[in-house]
């Protein structure tokens, strides 16, 4: 074949094209002004790095360092030294490029240029994804980078994902939006070590049915083959034309039509840091807890049709996180107002370490306004005093939603009457009309 011209001519331009696709792909997702191509890493005069392909959205980064090297026809016929090698060559120093140039991204005296040498504002990094590129499929890809793959742990820095265009062409083409395509890179770094498949393409299609959801008392799992099959028929309908579901039921679908599915579409494309980690919250919900909360939902956005009052539902998440939903048709002031007032005491209340408000229409069910509180749980006097009264459960039980749904009269609260929310304020001051 490389007596072919044509052939030849492609063959020395593997690496070009791997960047160029590479680029155009993420730039689907993130946007052609957020996915930048050869950025140079300057310190002083010197190039002290080159990233490949860098995106920047919200907090986060994905560097993306890209090779063309093939595996010989040595390592094919399994010759175990010339694999390691051939990995060595062709992941094992893009990994090391890219790990060397997130640590460059936390450095202020290094400077961002592109392509043409014309300077780029360095965005505010707080988490980056080194993403090792190959330009075709390589035979137990993943297998190969569980063993062989080598490198330090570095503060902020994901544990770098390794990948060949075609699991990138469907990553972009599924999770074509940039929170859960950021989602997903975060669910499967912290999965790096914990699960084993003979592609990644099977990992893709496990998280497209089950969002990465792991048994939490389990340190290995492997998933076979056959968790790829709906994710193939998907792109197979995409590209082809083939009669098959496009997209497979699973965390893309099971919010379709509901009030948190329209939340989520609102907040997707947005970068404000706040908004991003909500999705992420929303997202590492399960089946069950997603169908609780969709329900609760239009429970309180329908009492706040008929009393015209706010209502809320909260939910402790894992790992010290929570979220309450407000629904309200107050002013726009003494609505964010409430609900910072009232994310405040639950956060205090449940001692967590972070906590989302969300502030909905109660007739359009559009969010107006949401909040995020991240800081450690300290003891506050002023606090004890305030939430002293104030309930110790976090989440809506089935019977609380039956009890929300049957319609019944409300009744009318005094002005100087304590607010029924709970606040501890009178109604005047908090969530009377």
């Amino acid at each position: 074949m490389l007596q072919d011209k044509s052939y030849k001519l492609a063959a020395a331009h593997r690496g070009q094209f791997t960047e160029e696709f590479a680029r155009q792909r993420l730039a689907s997702v993130f946007g052609v002004d957020k996915t930048l191509a050869n950025v140079g890493l300057m310190r002083s005069k010197d190039v002290a790095g080159e990233v490949d392909v860098l995106v920047t959205f919200s907090k986060f980064a994905i560097i993306v360092q890209a090779k063309s090297k093939q595996l010989t026809a040595v390592a094919r016929q399994g010759d175990e030294k010339q694999i390691q090698k051939d990995f060595a060559g062709a992941v094992q120093s893009a990994c090391d490029q890219g790990m060397d140039c997130a640590k460059m991204l936390f450095d202020p005296a290094i400077k961002w240029v592109d392509s043409h040498g014309s300077a780029v504002a360095p965005a505010a990094v707080e988490r980056v994804f080194v993403v090792c590129l190959v330009a075709d499929h390589y035979p137990a890809l993943a297998a190969q980078a569980r063993q062989f793959l080598r490198f330090d742990t570095v503060d902020r820095v994901a544990s770098p994902l390794v990948m060949d265009v075609f699991l990138l062409d469907a990553l972009a083409e599924m999770l074509d939006t940039p929170l859960h395509f950021l989602n997903y890179l975060e669910r499967r770094s912290g999965y790096a070590d914990q699960v084993m498949s003979n592609h990644e393409l099977n990992i893709l299609g496990f998280h497209l049915v089950q969002n990465l959801h792991m048994q939490e008392d389990a340190s290995l799992f492997h998933l076979g083959d056959d968790f790829g099959i709906d994710l193939e028929l998907a792109m197979l309908a995409r590209r082809e034309g083939l009669e098959a579901p496009r997209t497979p039921r699973g965390i893309l679908t099971i919010l379709d039509g509901t009030t948190l599915g329209a939340l989520l579409r609102q907040i997707e494309y947005r970068p404000e840091p706040g908004m991003v980690e909500l999705g992420f919250a929303i997202l590492a919900m399960s089946e069950n807890a997603l169908n609780q909360a969709n329900a609760a939902l239009s429970a309180i956005m329908r009492l706040s049709q008929i009393d015209n009052g706010r209502h809320d539902f909260t939910v402790q998440l894992k790992d010290g996180v929570g979220l309450t939903f407000h629904s309200s048709a107050l002013p726009e002031q003494r609505a964010r107002d409430g609900l910072m007032d009232h994310c405040v005491r639950r956060k205090y209340v449940q001692q967590a370490s972070r906590w989302f408000g969300v502030l909905l229409h109660p007739t359009t069910g559009q969010m107006r306004c949401g909040v995020m509180l991240a800081s450690p749980w300290e003891r506050d006097a002023q606090l004890d005093i305030a939430t002293a009264h104030m309930s110790r459960r976090s989440n809506v039980s089935s019977a609380q939603l039956r009890q929300f749904t049957r319609p019944r009269d409300v009744a009318k609260v005094g002005r100087n009457a304590p607010c029924p929310c709970g606040s501890g304020k009178k109604s005047k001051r908090c969530c009377h009309p």
